[in-house]
């Protein structure tokens, strides 16, 4: 069964279009495949260029994305450990150049009004066993200041904090950026959505395309037996890319969240990474959100099934009870699990692969940062194509 404008149940195999569905769904000038804070983004900025175009944009779930609406709401570009490791594996300025399109990312996130932006800043912090771990990073620090200070225009983007007071069992001493926050995704999601309908832009959940091929005027994309005409196809699906293209360099993630009950006197406010991004926490109110382990069974979690799992939970779980609220009773509120794609030690995959067809995705985990910059890149190309 498939849904479709999420009220009419209908059975793919035996319905037809009818002569009227024609006029329902035009041939599209654009046409663009995850509604997500990329695709939707995209479409803004294509339809803001040519208010004439008709632009689709079609997800595969109900509601909301993949991971725009099933993150943690971090308004962050990257840990000392994560960028040093960034470094050890890629070019000086590949990494630099990635950094500094998460940095105007999350700046520009913070003049939306009415998304909750929290400027607590962000925490880097290490369990007591990886002492050697913290002291080998801080002895880089400087170097990463300096080569930092050309995307955030200061001499300490970041610094050693004492974090005893906020009664964690890691080490009493951090890293710390004061650029980081909070921000509510939902709300964030909410006002892409109201600006794509101001402008026209056609948005349909519940709409899990199969398959797509050329035609003699653009692109034709199936859902079921229901198809769609489109000059131009954009591939925004993020975490559903590998679906979509043959031998694709992006692969799933998934990451798990808990989000406890409201917690009496909570000590912690802000952002926190440990162990390189794996785990990540905040406050949200007086409610801790706890997400990531994913190392734990990296083959398990390199799936697009939207279901937590067992191993996952219990040790968020334990990890929360030993390092992070040990001096707290706390119990769970609820727990999701959202998907990321993940493009191995590169930024964003951003390209035209055929005429007319563009994919932009692969944001691995910091797609609040970078899917502004992702949109903007994509709507260039679209459109550069289009003045020729």
């Amino acid at each position: 069964m498939g849904i479709i404008g999420g009220r009419y149940a209908i059975n793919q195999e035996i319905c037809n279009m009818s002569f009227w569905n024609s006029f329902i769904h035009p041939k599209y000038d654009a046409f663009i495949i995850g509604a997500g804070f990329t695709g939707l983004r995209t479409a803004i900025l294509l339809q803001l260029k040519h208010p004439e175009w008709n632009v689709k944009v079609v997800d595969a779930l109900p509601v909301g994305a993949l991971a725009s609406t099933r993150n943690a709401g971090f308004g962050c570009f990257g840990s000392p450990g994560e960028i040093l490791s960034d470094l050890e594996k890629g070019g000086e300025r590949d990494v630099v150049r990635l950094i500094q399109s998460r940095f105007r990312g999350i700046q520009k996130l913070q003049q939306i009004g009415g998304i909750d932006v929290e400027i607590e800043g962000g925490y880097e912090v290490f369990i007591p066993e990886k002492e050697s771990e913290f002291r080998r990073i801080e002895k880089s620090l400087p170097e990463l200041n300096r080569l930092l200070k050309e995307v955030t225009g200061s001499d300490q983007t970041y610094l050693v904090k004492d974090i005893s007071g906020f009664k964690m069992n890691f080490l009493q001493s951090a890293f710390y950026t004061p650029f980081e926050f909070q921000l509510n995704p939902g709300l964030l999601y909410r006002k892409l959505l109201e600006d794509s309908n101001r402008l026209g832009i056609d948005v349909q959940y519940s709409v899990e395309i199969t398959n797509y091929s050329k035609s003699n005027t653009g692109w034709e994309m199936n859902f079921g037996h229901i198809s769609f005409q489109s000059q131009r196809l954009i591939i925004c699906s993020n975490g559903n890319t590998s679906k979509l293209l043959e031998q694709s360099e992006i692969s799933p993630a998934r990451g798990q969240i808990i989000l406890t009950q409201p917690i009496k006197e909570l000590p912690l406010k802000g952002n926190f990474h440990s162990h390189e991004g794996y785990y990540y926490f905040r406050n949200v109110g007086n409610r801790m959100l706890i997400g990531g382990a994913r190392h734990l069974d990296i083959s398990g979690e390199t799936t697009t099934e939207l279901e937590t799992s067992e191993i996952i939970m219990n040790h968020l779980q334990s990890f929360t009870s030993r390092y992070i609220l040990p001096q707290n009773s706390w119990s769970i509120d609820t727990s999701w699990a959202g998907i990321m794609g993940r493009r191995s030690g590169k930024g964003p995959l951003i390209k035209e692969l055929d005429t007319n067809l563009w994919v932009g995705a692969g944001l691995s985990g910091m797609g609040v940062a970078l899917s502004e910059s992702v949109a903007e890149q994509l709507a260039e190309l679209v459109l550069s194509n289009y003045s020729q």
